[in-house]
């Protein structure tokens, strides 16, 4: 089967097995808990990801990663499902199931977890003072003036500071994600 995908889709699934293969593997022991049920689910989750492979190659990677671990999820619960019948699951079990399903949105998470990384690698690029400013208005939630009398600058340069920072921050940002589409 691998002999109909061009040089390009048979790389990305290797590199996406190489790469999401542990990942995927406790995403499935989480909801199977059985290692050796989750080794086989594993499997057909790859099998699942090479048969849309056509899909993988037109996303950008982190959503690539949150297709997989979508693919991941509804697997695993499919054969938790399968597994245990409905007459043997009891009610805890179905709850949490179901909880799991609603309040577990891996592709969110993944993705929050990308853009996070992303802005703290980039965020590491700019000058400490840029940083500490950026940090002050963005996460603390501070006052322009607030800043200012922290950092010890007057409100303008504060106000341009934040400004430029920002503008670097995202130039940045632009730069790391065309380098992670070159890359995929």
């Amino acid at each position: 089967m691998m002999n109909f995908l061009d040089d390009r889709q048979r790389s990305l699934f290797e590199e996406m097995y190489q790469v999401h293969k542990k990942t995927v593997y406790y995403i499935a022991l989480k909801y199977l808990k059985n290692e050796q049920v989750a080794e086989e689910a594993v499997q057909e989750i790859f099998f699942k990801a090479f048969c849309h492979i056509e899909k993988f190659s037109s996303f950008e990677p982190y959503r690539a990663k949150g297709y997989l671990m979508q693919i991941a999820k509804n697997t695993s619960i499919d054969i938790y499902r399968k597994e245990n019948n409905r007459w043997d699951v009891t009610n805890e079990e179905e709850i949490e199931l179901l909880t799991i399903e609603d309040d577990f949105c891996l592709e969110k998470m993944i993705i929050k977890k990308e853009i996070a990384r992303q802005l703290n690698l980039s965020l590491n690029d700019l000058k400490e003072i840029d940083k500490q400013i950026l940090t002050l208005r963005y996460i603390e939630e501070k006052t322009i003036k607030e800043i200012a009398e922290t950092v010890g600058l007057s409100y303008e340069n504060t106000r341009t500071r934040i400004m430029r920072a920002k503008r670097k921050l995202a130039n940045s940002l632009l730069e790391e994600k065309e380098d992670m589409l070159n890359e995929f």
